[in-house]
């Protein structure tokens, strides 16, 4: 017995379609020079949390999803940056606050 598609089932295939988009989709560390000029305008909050997020993703699963040449530690390094520029902590709190909280938290 074939059933219509609804309204549901477009979106639940809109939704799996972004997901595996989301996948295909590889996060790359910005350059010194991207990071430099970010610091000197305001800071784009949106922007500044999808990178601590693609960067906790990268940081979880390091192997498969790292950009080959890049090591962990330029990608902790952003995700500190990131995480003082977001919530306007000072580095030595940031540093604190990743000594007691794993990654996923």
């Amino acid at each position: 017995m074939c059933s219509r598609p609804t309204q549901n089932d477009e979106q639940d295939e809109e939704c799996d379609i972004q997901i595996n988009i989301e996948e295909l989709e590889r996060f790359v560390l910005p350059s010194g020079q991207e990071i430099e000029k970010q610091s000197q305008q305001t800071p784009d909050l949106k922007m500044i949390y999808k990178r601590m997020t693609d960067t906790v993703e990268v940081l979880c699963d390091f192997k498969r999803k790292r950009e080959q040449g890049r090591e962990r530690q330029e990608y902790l390094q952003l995700l500190k940056r990131d995480l003082a520029t977001y919530y306007s902590y000072n580095e030595y709190l940031i540093q604190k606050l990743c000594d007691l909280f794993p990654l996923s938290e």
